[in-house]
């Protein structure tokens, strides 16, 4: 939605705020992974599971609301996923890095 990490057309069951808030923190712990963390839980089809796990660690999102959060990181999971190994081929790709966590821009006309 606000990350390319995330399908645009996939609705979120999160308030504005709080989907804007997991997607960015999603997409810098893509981008700042380590590749075989990534290879394993991509692998594992556990993505979702470990990103959850990294936000209850960082503890940035209130505890009730992570059930929420990791159902909509399921939903999400095959674009993440695909982030996940575009990161994994390119793992010195640091310009992918950064757009990883760049949120998209809007143009309103």
């Amino acid at each position: 939605m606000y990350f390319q990490a995330f399908r645009e057309n996939q609705k979120s069951p999160l308030t504005t705020d709080l989907t804007y808030i997991v997607e960015h923190l999603v997409s810098q712990l893509l981008a700042t992974a380590d590749v075989s963390a990534l290879k394993t839980a991509v692998q594992d089809k556990r993505l979702a599971d470990m990103l959850v796990d990294e936000l209850s660690f960082l503890g940035q999102i209130p505890r009730v609301h992570l059930p929420q959060v990791r159902e909509y990181l399921i939903t999400q999971e095959p674009t993440l996923a695909r982030s996940a190994q575009r990161l994994i081929r390119e793992p010195e790709n640091a310009s992918m890095r950064q757009e990883l966590c760049s949120p998209h821009t809007m143009t309103i006309a």
